[in-house]
């Protein structure tokens, strides 16, 4: 729910938005998406994940969000504290979500010089039908997330696995590699 107001921000830094320009933002949601996240600080590691001005201001802090942004350690960063502070949450009766997978937000961003700059984004990146990852972008995430569960030799192996998904005669390989067991074989295929 908060993936679109996080797109929102990164458009917004490629455009030369800086943390230090910051004076206010404001995040109009749904309320679905208001019910949903938290408008506060978060305390411990699990609210990290659902806290809109925590989650921006890694955004903006990081150029990203990763698994890495919802650490215990991660979460204690004041300069990301002080800044998430900053970010102000509240129902936009606009902004209306869908069945393909909507979930607007409007982000607007005062900066400290007085100027405003705004973005809207219907559809988070990742979002199926509207916007989906390219392949680069799935076999990273998958490589990213992989790392704090399998080594490094049996993730790559399970990308490229994974990505000959349709053409394995076989997935045991694929669930043994998944399952923290070494390759017992190359991946077969069959073209």
């Amino acid at each position: 729910l908060t993936h679109s107001a996080v797109d929102a921000v990164l458009e917004m830094c490629t455009q030369g938005l800086a943390p230090g320009q910051i004076d206010e933002i404001h995040v109009g949601v749904t309320p679905h998406t208001y019910n949903k996240v938290l408008d506060k600080i978060p305390e411990t590691a699990i609210q990290s994940k659902f806290s809109m001005g925590y989650i921006l201001a890694r955004a903006l802090t990081d150029g990203k969000v990763t698994l890495d942004t919802f650490t215990e350690e991660a979460i204690r960063d004041t300069s990301v504290l002080r800044l998430a502070e900053k970010v102000h949450m509240d129902v936009d009766p606009e902004l209306e979500e869908d069945a393909e997978g909507s979930h607007p937000s409007k982000v607007t961003v005062r900066l400290k010089d007085g100027r405003t700059i705004s973005g809207r984004v219907d559809y988070a990146k990742g979002t199926a039908k509207k916007w989906p990852l390219t392949p680069e972008e799935l076999r990273d995430k998958f490589i990213n997330c992989s790392r704090r569960a399998l080594k490094e030799k049996a993730l790559l192996e399970a990308a490229v696995m994974i990505e000959k998904l349709e053409t394995l005669v076989s997935v045991a390989p694929l669930c043994q590699l998944l399952a923290g067991n070494a390759s017992p074989n190359p991946p077969i295929d069959r073209e």
